[in-house]
């Protein structure tokens, strides 16, 4: 066995010829292992990470919606006030089709008919403004057979 010049450059001679044994080649190949180790293991802690996040608040996030409720049951003609209601939230696959979602919307609004409570709200459970009577004023059911009008007596 010869070294020359360095300790990472070896030779030894065999019987079927001279064999070179660079170590740097070798240590290279070492550091590029250590370094594949270590980003495997820093992409493993980022996924636990990860998990944990979406576990704990990504899930809530991205899959569930506030929706306005009702805390109890009223009837029809009910004048909607903000101790009637709450907000909930609730899976967006379960959600009706538009769902009243900012609470200012219904606070003040009748309801046209009994509304069970903890149901999602929807503007088709209220009266319009303006389609109730004013104090003085009734609302009568009409027939109409041909042309002919609906007075009030």
């Amino acid at each position: 066995m010869e070294i020359n010049g360095s300790i990472n450059n070896i030779k030894w001679k065999t019987g079927e010829g001279n064999m070179n044994l660079n170590l740097n080649r070798n240590m290279k190949k070492t550091n590029f292992e250590l370094v594949k180790g270590v980003v495997g293991i820093g992409l493993c802690v980022v996924a636990v990470f990860g998990i944990y996040y979406w576990e704990t608040f990504g899930r809530v996030e991205y899959t569930k919606r506030d929706v306005i409720v009702l805390t109890e049951s009223v009837k029809p003609l009910t004048l909607i006030t903000k101790e009637n209601l709450s907000i909930v939230k609730r899976d967006i696959s379960d959600l009706i089709d538009e769902p009243i979602t900012n609470i200012n919307d219904i606070i003040g609004k009748v309801s046209k008919h009994y509304i069970p409570s903890k149901v999602q709200l929807s503007q088709e459970f209220f009266e319009q403004d303006g389609l109730l009577p004013n104090e003085g004023e009734y609302i009568f059911r009409c027939h109409l057979i041909g042309l002919h009008q609906c007075h009030q007596p």
